[in-house]
């Protein structure tokens, strides 16, 4: 997906240009770093905190949505909105507590989620040092 072309996404969805350009810069820094995002998308789990669910026949894959679907990871960040025709997204095909469903997510979406876990899971880390720093032992 090109600069211009992420721009433009962000622009329809109302973001601001800061924004925007902070998600540019994440993105391609993180893009820089880590050779196959592919894995990193379809490991990533937003939804592993609510699995008091029973999940049978779950698919995850990439896609190139034909149609416009709704980014469910938007939801989770701040509101969903339109995945257009021809984008890369995230599909996650599951029965779920007996019913079949579907649901995608906008790789940018999913991006700011895995860059939000990732930083929630450096801060539990270095609030376990500073616990065992302080005397505090795990038994």
């Amino acid at each position: 997906m090109t600069t211009e072309l992420k721009a433009a996404i962000g622009k329809a969805r109302g973001d601001s240009p800061d924004t925007i350009e902070a998600s540019i810069d994440f993105l391609n820094a993180k893009a820089n770093q880590i050779k196959d995002w592919d894995s990193v998308y379809l490991n990533f789990d937003p939804f592993s905190e609510d699995r008091d669910v029973t999940i049978e026949c779950r698919k995850v894959s990439l896609v190139r949505v034909r149609k416009e679907q709704t980014c469910v990871a938007g939801g989770l960040l701040d509101g969903t909105h339109p995945i257009a025709p021809g984008m890369m997204a995230k599909k996650e095909t599951a029965k779920v507590d007996g019913q079949f469903g579907t649901c995608y997510h906008c790789l940018p979406c999913l991006g700011r989620l895995i860059a939000i876990d990732t930083e929630l899971l450096r801060e539990a880390r270095a609030n376990a040092e500073e616990d065992n720093d302080d005397g505090s032992e795990n038994t």
